[in-house]
C-alpha cells in the first residue's frame, strides 16, 4: 500500500516527485494537472527573482559592514590606544566576506595575500580566511562516505580526528589513519556551499554584463573574465575535477625536487571527498634562515612558472592556505581545486611578452600586446601606442629587482591598452592572477627575489620558436626539453644543464638554461 512519507519533498519538489504526490493525494487530473502547471509557473517566478534577492543580501550585509566600520572607527578615534585604523577595516571586511558565502571569501583569500596593498594589521584579520573559518559538520564525513563510496567511515578509517586541521570556503579537512597505518588528510566539502556558490554566480554573471556596458569597462574583457572565474568557482565543486588536476600537476612537478604535492589515496575519493596523504611540518613562513627562505621561495616560484609555461594547468589560488613550506627549503602545494587553463598559443605569447619584458625588449611586448588584443580600432597610432608601451618595459627593466610589482605593471598596460582603443583578452587573466598572489607572498618573506630571472629558463622554451622561427627548430627544442628531463635530479651538486643551440636561418647562437 502506497503512504505519504511525511518528510517526502511535498508540491515543490522536482517535477516527477511533484507528480507522484499529487497523485497519492487522490486529486483529480485536471486539477493535479492545473497544480503541477501552477507549480512549474511559482518555481520560474522564483529563479528569475532569486538573483535580486541576492542582490538585497549582498547590498544589505555591506550596508550593516559599512555601519559597524563607522561606528568601530569613531569608538576608537574615542578611546587612548585604540585599535588601528588598518585593522578595524581589515576585521570588518573579514566578517563581510564571511557572512557573504564562499565566492566572497574567495576574493578576501586573495586579497590576503597583498601586504603591499592593504597593510599587515589588515591582513592579520584576512588570514583566516584562508584555513581558519568555523568548520563544517563532522557527521558529514560518515554521510558522504556511505553515500558517495559505499563504505561507513569506520570501514576506510583505524582513526579520524574530528578537530579540523583547516577549514576554509569550500571544505574542512581533518587529519585521520588508515588501517594500514598511513597517516592521511580528509577533505569534506561543506554541505550548503554549491547552492550558495551557484547564487553568487546567477549574480555576477548578469552584473558582468552590465559593467561591461559602462564607458569605462567596454575595453576591458569583464563578461570573459567574470565567465573564467565563474567556470573555476563550479570547477571547484567537483572534488573529481580537483583530484585530476591533483595527479596531473603532481607528474607534471615531480621534476621539480623541492616542491611537494600530497599522493591521493584514490579508493577514498569521491565527488565530495578526497583522501590524500598528510604532509607533517608544514608552516606558513619558509625558513628561519635567508639562504633556506630564498631556496623555498625559488622552488614555489619555479612550481608556479612550470605550471604556466610547460604544463598549462595552473594553480590559481597560491595563497598561505595553499602554499606552505617544509624544512630543507622546500615547498608544498595543496588544495588544486581552483585551477586554470591556458592553451598552447596562449602559452606561447605569454612566454615570449615575458621574455621581452625580461630583455627589455620594448617594441616585441608592443606587437605581442596588439597581437593578443580581440579587437583594435582601424585608425590605431601605433607607433604612439609602441611608444608608451617601450617607456613601461625600459621602467620596469631599469628598477631593482624588488622594486618591479607585477600588479603595478599590468595596471599601467591595461591602461595604455585602453587609451588607445585596444580591447584586452582574457586569455592571460588567470597566469596574472596566479602570479599576483605568489608575489605577494613571496614580496612578504623576501623583498628582493628576482621573479623575471626565475622565470627565464621556462619562458626560453616556448619562447624561441618565436623568437628565431626555421621549420623544425619548435621539434629540436623539444627534444632539447626530453633530454633535459634525463637528467638525473638526485645531482644536486650538478650545475644546470645548458643546452647550446644555432638556428642556421638567423645565424644566432645561443643556450636554453635547463628549466
Amino acid at each position: 500500500m502506497s503512504t505519504i512519507n511525511p518528510a517526502s519533498p511535498g508540491p515543490n519538489a522536482y517535477p516527477r516527485e511533484k507528480e507522484q504526490w499529487l497523485a497519492l493525494t487522490g486529486v483529480s487530473p485536471r486539477i493535479r494537472e492545473a497544480t503541477a502547471s501552477s507549480i512549474s509557473a511559482a518555481a520560474r517566478h522564483v529563479a528569475r527573482v532569486r538573483p535580486v534577492l541576492r542582490a538585497l543580501e549582498v547590498g544589505w550585509h555591506a550596508a550593516a559592514a559599512a555601519a559597524r566600520l563607522g561606528v568601530r572607527l569613531a569608538a576608537g578615534s574615542l578611546t587612548r590606544g585604540g585599535e588601528m585604523r588598518a585593522s578595524v577595516a581589515g576585521r570588518t571586511l573579514a566578517e563581510l566576506f564571511e557572512a557573504l558565502g564562499p565566492a566572497y571569501v574567495k576574493l578576501g583569500q586573495l586579497l590576503g595575500t597583498r601586504r603591499d596593498l592593504l597593510g599587515e594589521d589588515a591582513l592579520r584579520h584576512l588570514a583566516r580566511l584562508q584555513d581558519a573559518l568555523p568548520p563544517g559538520p563532522f557527521g558529514e564525513v560518515a554521510t558522504l562516505f556511505r553515500d558517495e563510496l559505499g563504505m561507513e567511515a569506520g570501514d576506510a578509517f583505524a582513526e579520524l580526528d574530528p578537530t579540523p586541521v583547516a577549514s576554509a570556503s569550500i571544505a574542512t579537512v581533518y587529519r585521520g589513519r588508515l588501517h594500514d597505518g598511513r597517516v592521511v588528510a580528509v577533505k569534506v566539502r561543506r554541505p550548503d556551499v554549491a547552492r550558495r556558490i551557484h547564487a553568487d554566480l546567477r549574480l555576477l554573471r548578469p552584473a558582468a554584463r552590465l559593467l561591461a556596458r559602462l564607458p569605462p569597462f567596454r575595453l576591458i574583457p569583464v563578461e570573459a573574465t567574470v565567465a573564467d572565474f565563474c567556470a573555476c568557482l563550479e570547477r571547484q565543486l567537483d572534488f573529481r575535477a580537483e583530484a585530476a588536476a591533483s595527479r596531473r600537476l603532481r607528474a607534471a612537478l615531480a621534476c621539480e625536487p623541492g616542491v611537494v604535492v600530497p599522493a591521493l589515496v584514490d579508493e577514498l575519493c569521491g565527488p565530495s571527498v578526497l583522501t590524500m596523504e598528510f604532509i607533517p611540518g608544514l608552516r606558513a613562513h619558509p625558513g628561519r634562515g635567508k639562504g633556506e627562505t630564498r631556496e623555498s621561495l625559488r622552488a614555489a616560484v619555479r612550481a608556479l612558472y612550470r605550471m604556466i609555461f610547460a604544463e598549462g594547468c595552473i594553480h590559481c589560488d597560491l595563497h598561505r592556505g595553499n602554499l606552505a613550506f617544509l624544512a630543507g627549503g622546500r615547498a608544498a602545494l595543496l588544495d588544486f581545486g581552483f585551477v586554470a587553463e591556458l592553451g598552447r598559443d596562449d602559452q606561447m605569447k605569454f612566454a615570449e611578452f615575458f621574455l621581452a619584458l625580461a630583455t627589455a625588449d620594448g617594441p616585441r611586448c608592443a606587437r605581442v600586446t596588439r597581437e593578443m588584443a580581440l579587437s583594435v580600432p582601424p585608425g590605431l597610432a601605433y607607433a604612439a601606442f609602441e611608444a608608451e608601451v617601450v617607456a613601461l618595459v625600459s621602467e620596469a627593466s631599469r628598477s631593482r629587482a624588488g622594486d618591479f610589482l607585477v600588479a603595478g605593471f599590468v595596471g599601467r598596460l591595461f591602461d595604455i591598452q585602453r587609451r588607445h582603443g585596444l580591447r584586452g583578452t582574457s586569455a592571460f587573466v588567470m597566469p596574472i592572477l596566479s602570479l599576483l598572489v605568489v608575489e605577494g607572498i613571496v614580496r612578504d618573506e623576501d623583498p628582493g627575489f628576482d621573479f623575471q630571472r626565475e622565470a627565464l629558463p621556462f619562458v626560453l622554451g616556448p619562447a624561441v620558436p618565436a623568437l628565431f622561427p626555421r621549420p623544425g627548430l619548435r621539434e629540436d627544442m623539444e627534444l632539447a626539453r626530453q633530454a633535459d628531463r634525463a637528467v638525473p635530479r638526485g645531482l644536486t651538486a650538478m650545475p644546470p644543464v645548458r643546452l647550446p643551440f644555432t638556428d642556421e636561418a638567423t645565424g644566432f647562437t645561443g643556450v636554453v638554461p635547463s628549466p
